[in-house]
């Protein structure tokens, strides 16, 4: 665990020249995430790193509530695959908390999962795997079959099939995609929210993953779309050697481009491949029109911490020159990070309230590949902040919950908490007035800030998917048009601003 100096060094710093991180715990080493618990609300899990591994609960203000779970008692050889699923309320009744997790055998190819009572008690789902999915209604997927929940009743078995996975889609509803693998494929299988078969179809993409599958990502039409890559036989004659491909259900190709990689975002789809021998490109295509938007030379990647669209490239994958492009006019600026990295991730508004991108990243050490320390610095090269020693750093975001920064080292976790910056005149902060109305709402929320400014507005649902983000400029109020087939339920919509971060709760009302 770090010690108790270099522990006070961090909340010095952060409480005289970075008085926007404040640190708010140190865990010991090994794995930590934050949940949004369905009767207690924000809460953090902690799993230790060695065997037997113990899972422990703790409350918001970190306290140690003394909730801990042991799922798999001496036996060492078992390791969790994916993660835990923590809840009070949803799959059973009774006052306590419980944890489902899947397992699998170090060393063999036997997997489970565990349903592990606050109590102690522990019982076997017979399933590979579990995804608990939330929205509309909450269901919990083991392996082939769907329980409902609360209470965990089996409520249908598709004994038939290997992958399952439960969509909303914006103008069918909910559905059930299934699909057998490999020799055994025969298509893909829609199924109502009843469990009702609808149709079956086969594209020439053959066995891709059901997530690629979408209804109004590629138009606007009713039929679904599926999204994928199909191997070329040899290179074409610049070295591209798969083409990326949008089918229709009815076998109508929408899209076909030799790619290496390719990737679908907000910013529109994203191809990467060679426009000529050795000459890597990345091209940008309208993803309804499938227009071209922009070419780039080089590796180029999308990204929008707050909604607002940019580019960036990093030469040769591991460079100390960053280059940003602005998401509309794609003007370029180089920025100096003083390090060669390989990876990054970017923030706004974080550590500075002027509307600056910042970026942080990790610094080698050198010949070792270890890692000595993370910069934290703006769009200007000016160091923010520096964690000595730490290997990782991430912003958390949780649907519902304000935003942390984890922090890890090689032997603890640190937990920031982020603030306003720093003031030579001290006072009481100003009280943060702000409204969402009418709530519950059909389609339409005003929303009214406490002061006239510049914000970004993020509404994400239950499960933390991004359905809205709205700049706002110069306004001390905004309408936001949340999109007609959003399905009914819990949206959390989060303002950032200058000196203010919030997060609101609305409810999408039931017709």
């Amino acid at each position: 665990m770090k010690t108790n100096l270099l522990s006070f060094a961090l909340m010095l710093a952060s409480a005289t020249a970075f008085a926007q991180i404040q640190l708010e715990h140190t865990y010991p080493i090994g794995w930590l995430t934050r949940v949004n618990t369905d009767v207690s609300g924000e809460r953090y899990m902690w799993i230790s790193n060695s065997q037997p591994y113990i899972v422990r609960v703790f409350d918001a203000d970190h306290t140690d509530n003394g909730i801990s779970f042991d799922p798999f008692g001496s036996n060492n050889a078992l390791r969790f695959s994916g993660t835990p699923f923590l809840s009070e309320k949803l799959l059973d009744d009774d006052p306590g908390m419980e944890l489902l997790a899947s397992w699998n055998y170090d060393g063999e190819d036997v997997f489970g999962t565990k349903l592990v009572q606050e109590s102690g008690a522990v019982s076997d789902f017979f399933s590979s795997s579990f995804r608990a999915s939330l929205v509309p209604t909450p269901k919990l997927i083991c392996f082939r079959k769907v329980y409902a929940l609360p209470g965990l009743a089996l409520e249908h078995d598709y004994d038939d099939f290997y992958e399952i996975r439960r969509i909303v889609f914006p103008i069918d509803g909910e559905r059930y995609l299934l699909s057998k693998r490999y020799s055994n494929y025969d298509g893909i299988h829609v199924y109502d929210a009843a469990h009702n078969w609808v149709k079956t179809f086969d594209t020439a993409l053959g066995d891709q993953p059901l997530g690629s599958i979408s209804q109004t990502n590629y138009n606007d039409d009713a039929l679904l779309e599926v999204a994928g890559k199909v191997y070329l036989p040899t290179p074409d004659a610049n070295g591209n050697n798969v083409l990326y491909q949008v089918i229709q259900e009815d076998g109508t190709v929408l899209l076909s481009e030799p790619c290496i990689d390719w990737g679908y975002s907000s910013v529109g789809i994203i191809l990467k491949y060679y426009s000529a021998p050795g000459q890597l490109t990345t091209k940008v295509l309208d993803t309804k029109s499938y227009a071209l938007l922009h070419t780039f030379l080089g590796k180029v990647g999308p990204f929008s911490p707050d909604g607002i669209k940019n580019y960036f490239r990093l030469d040769a994958g591991s460079s100390d020159t960053l280059v940003i492009y602005d998401g509309d006019t794609y003007i370029a600026k180089s920025i100096s990070l003083g390090y060669n990295v390989s990876t990054m991730q970017f923030a706004r508004n974080r550590f500075e309230k002027t509307g600056k991108l910042e970026i942080f990243f990790n610094v080698p050490a050198g010949p070792a590949s270890s890692i000595k320390k993370i910069v934290w610095i703006d769009e200007d090269g000016i160091i923010l902040h520096t964690f000595e020693n730490a290997t990782s750093a991430i912003i958390d975001k949780q649907p519902g919950m304000q935003d942390k920064l984890f922090v890890r080292y090689p032997d603890s976790i640190q937990v920031y908490h982020f603030s306003s910056p720093s003031s030579t005149s001290p006072g009481m902060p100003e009280a943060i007035t702000m409204s969402a109305s009418p709530n519950p709402f059909s389609n339409t929320i005003e929303l009214t800030f406490p002061r006239t400014g510049d914000y970004a507005v993020r509404v994400t649902n239950l499960v933390g998917q991004c359905i809205l983000t709205q700049m706002v400029k110069g306004q001390g109020k905004t309408t936001l048009n949340v999109p007609s087939n959003a399905a009914n339920g819990i949206y959390f919509i989060d303002i950032e601003g200058k000196k203010l971060q919030k997060c609101i709760r609305v409810i999408k009302a039931w017709h």
